[in-house]
């Protein structure tokens, strides 16, 4: 039986649910690859100290290796991101573009702020903090630089080499003196902590540059070449305890959503479409405000949809009696309310025949245990009261199943671990669900995993969704979120060859890798049409979409 708070919305949101026509099976042109899962938020787009003290750094899938202190290591980012980074607002105004020579200037500038504050007046009082030991922290990236071990390091008074920011920076992009070119930024396995501060380098860049890499590294030209990127922007400021303080450093979202737009109708070599970012939690705080801005952007600013992102705190449904402490707002918020808010988000998107991309993995969590909510056990309900919703389900766990027990029944809905197997029964069953390859990086990058991706896959295909699984499968990167690990560089051409041995049928190949992601995206005429408005002057629309 369907809980009854999904039926918390208007009467014209359930009809107009009811009513929607399922997406439309269009034909899709075979050669044009698409990149279904793209971020291109850079350092001013996020509460920065919270984002990487409560998400990033903590996470299973952070490369750096143990006893890095933490909180060491996430001042040592904030430093670097402080030195250039360039905000919504500037890159608008028309700020210059940023390269590697810029990335090194404020990664030397980043280290030398960071360590002038090691001989500072006060070390007790950092080295008091949980996760502090800046000396520590600049030995052991100064040894994995320089290709050394860092195990041995100890806490405590460990010694600061002599080096200076210029000097470490370099070392940090272009490895020691005299080694191969192949140990440039980016282009092979090297340290954790060394990746982590390539990355941070990367935050540093405008949201064209950060466009331009993407497209540089992934755009491939074995099943087609990328030219569609689809870029999920994130809306994080009200889940982030530390969000207060960042706020005069972040560009505002109307900043980031007015420059993503102008990104997309500028662009003329590939096809940019946005996916538009809605926060429960600031629609409850707001108000009416935040859905309008994220209608304003679909309907006026040429945005293809909208991303959620649940494992910061809520879940797609039954919300009531969820937790707020690690948030900015531990009181005076409900998940009652949390769910009205999401209600009439799903209403309005099925009217507008809108697709939705949530995040569908245990990770990327901003709490305890709020990983576990990004679970697709929680979209049956809403998809059965809005038939006619196109919803995405990123990254779809972990490939190759996923471990630990499954948390507690919520609202009398089971939990599972198998999320991929949930979502292949959802797809099995007509719903108009897809998933993306975003962050599989055991796949990709891990060869030896790739026979048993293959029998699984396969077997769930068989099991719950025959002949349907692979034309719900969509090509994502995760870029700029794979650049935190070593050797993200060969990430599409290790899911062309997994895709290639998946799927050895060239249809089915080029539908993962393109098609399948256009019928996502364009699966409804009426909003077909409203992206051909915005997108006419794109020389991949006309030549391929038009």
């Amino acid at each position: 039986m369907l809980d009854r708070r999904l039926f918390l919305g208007g009467a014209i949101g359930m009809l107009a649910g009811c009513q929607a026509p399922p997406a439309q099976e269009l034909p899709q042109p075979l050669d044009l690859g698409v990149d279904a899962h793209v971020h291109l938020f850079n350092g001013r787009d996020v509460p920065v100290r919270g984002f990487l003290r409560q998400v990033i750094l903590p996470s299973r899938e952070s490369p750096v290796p143990p006893g890095t202190p933490l909180a060491s290591l996430a001042e040592l980012i904030v430093q670097v991101l402080r030195a250039g980074t360039p905000s919504a607002a500037a890159e608008l105004a028309g700020v210059p573009r940023r390269g590697p020579a810029e990335q090194e200037q404020s990664l030397a500038a980043g280290i030398d702020a960071f360590s002038a504050g090691i001989g500072d007046a006060a070390p007790q009082a950092r080295m008091a903090e949980p996760g502090r030991d800046d000396a520590l922290l600049l030995a052991m990236l100064i040894a994995e630089a320089q290709g050394g071990a860092v195990a041995p390091l100890a806490s405590g008074r460990q010694p600061v080499p002599a080096m200076t920011g210029d000097e470490l920076a370099r070392l940090i992009l272009h490895g020691p003196e005299g080694a191969s070119v192949a140990r440039r930024w980016g282009a092979t396995a090297t340290g954790g902590l060394v990746a982590t501060m390539r990355w941070a380098g990367l935050l540093t860049l405008g949201r064209r540059d950060l466009l331009d890499e993407a497209l540089r590294l992934y755009r491939g030209r074995v099943t087609g070449q990328i030219q569609v990127l689809i870029a999920s922007m994130v809306d994080l400021e009200h889940w982030l305890d530390s969000a207060r303080a960042d706020a005069r450093w972040m560009s505002p979202l109307d900043d980031q959503i007015a420059l993503m737009s102008h990104l997309a109708r500028d662009r003329r070599d590939a096809l940019v479409l946005n996916f538009a970012p809605f926060c429960p939690l600031r629609a409850v705080v707001e108000g009416p405000a935040t859905l309008r801005r994220v209608q304003a952007a679909v309907l006026e600013q040429g945005f293809a949809g909208v991303k959620l992102y649940p494992p910061m705190g809520f879940r797609a449904s039954c919300n009531d009696g969820i937790g707020f402490g690690h948030t900015r707002h531990k009181t005076g918020v409900s998940g009652r309310q949390i769910d009205a808010e999401l209600q009439r988000l799903y209403a309005w998107c099925a009217e507008a025949e809108v697709p939705i991309q949530a995040h569908a993995n245990d990770s990327m969590a901003a709490g305890r245990g709020t990983g576990a909510y990004a679970s697709p056990v929680y979209w049956p309900q809403v998809l059965a009261r809005y038939p006619g919703l196109r919803l995405n389900l990123s990254h779809a766990g972990h490939v190759l199943g996923m471990a630990g027990d499954a948390p507690p029944p919520v609202c009398g809905i089971r939990s599972e671990r198998d999320w991929l197997a949930v979502i292949a029964r959802m797809i099995g069953s007509g719903q108009q669900v897809w998933f993306d390859t975003g962050f599989w990086t055991e796949l990709a990058l891990e060869p030896r995993n790739r026979d048993a991706a293959v029998q699984r896959l396969h077997a769930l295909e068989a099991s719950h969704a025959p002949g349907k699984l692979a034309a719900r499968m969509l090509y994502g990167s995760d870029w700029s979120m794979i650049a935190r690990l070593p050797g993200h560089a060969g990430y599409h051409v290790g899911m062309e060859e997994f895709v290639w041995q998946l799927y050895p049928e060239r249809e089915r190949r080029q539908g993962v890798m393109g098609g399948n992601a256009l019928g996502f995206v364009l699966g409804s005429a009426r909003h077909r049409a409203r992206l051909a408005r915005f997108h006419a002057g794109n020389e991949v629309w006309r030549r391929h979409l038009a």
